[in-house]
């Protein structure tokens, strides 16, 4: 698994993510919804997202094309916000070992992200056991993100 830093480029993408998601939820979106958030030429590769939100920590689970392996990736970016001092500090995580991490485009229907809730939103208690350890994992990456 690699990392690397991607903090927001203000306090104000919080806005962003608080807006599509509201606290202990998870939900799908768009690329479109994370503009301003993420590079464009990410979102340009990005199929859907979906965004977890857990006291200070976001945890975006990406799906984007692989073009190259003929599979769809999941990768994720976690940020934490500070409100007392307006900071944040986020980073992405690549090449994962979670299972479904990486999945044929042949045997992927667009409409879910492997092994992931297909309702379009719901509880955090509700996520299921691969929500909640993406979630962990977000969070434990970013505790060691360099």
């Amino acid at each position: 698994m690699k990392t690397s830093r991607y903090n927001p480029s203000s306090y104000n993408a919080y806005s962003q993510f608080e807006q599509n998601c509201p606290q202990n939820q998870w939900v799908y979106c768009s690329p479109s919804a994370l503009t301003g958030i993420f590079p464009p030429s990410l979102l340009e590769k990005v199929d859907k997202a979906l965004i977890m939100r857990s006291a200070n920590y976001i945890v975006t689970v990406i799906s984007r094309i692989d073009q190259k392996a003929t599979a769809l990736d999941q990768d994720l970016h976690v940020a934490t916000f500070h409100p007392q001092n307006s900071a944040a500090e986020a980073c992405f995580v690549y090449h994962g070992n979670w299972s479904g991490r990486t999945t044929s485009l042949d045997n992927t229907a667009f409409s879910n992200l492997p092994n992931l809730p297909s309702a379009p939103s719901g509880t955090i208690e509700h996520l299921g056991e691969h929500g909640i350890g993406l979630l962990n994992t977000g969070i434990s990456a970013l505790q060691n993100c360099k």
